[in-house]
């Protein structure tokens, strides 16, 4: 527990649940989406994945033309929420 405690100390980032980087850069999410895979990206990021390719970052599925990026606003607040102490 002491070195869980020691390690977030000195690395903030090392306390954050893994749901709140992205799976392409490995940053904290600002802006996340949903893509039709199932994960959340950040939007830029998913952005220049696809113009690049047209599959999923963590399937390797492809992604329809046509598919929709939700803004994925729980995930979002739950990132802004953890970064405020809340």
């Amino acid at each position: 527990r002491k070195r869980r405690r020691a390690a977030a100390a000195a690395d903030p980032a090392a306390a954050r649940p893994s749901s709140h980087f992205c799976p392409i850069s490995h940053a904290i999410m600002r802006d996340p989406v949903v893509c039709p895979d199932g994960h959340s990206y950040e939007k830029e990021q998913l952005a220049t994945w696809l113009r690049v390719k047209r599959t999923s970052p963590m399937t390797q599925q492809p992604i329809p033309e046509d598919a929709a990026f939700p803004r994925n606003h729980a995930l979002r607040h739950a990132i802004e929420s953890f970064g405020a102490g809340t």
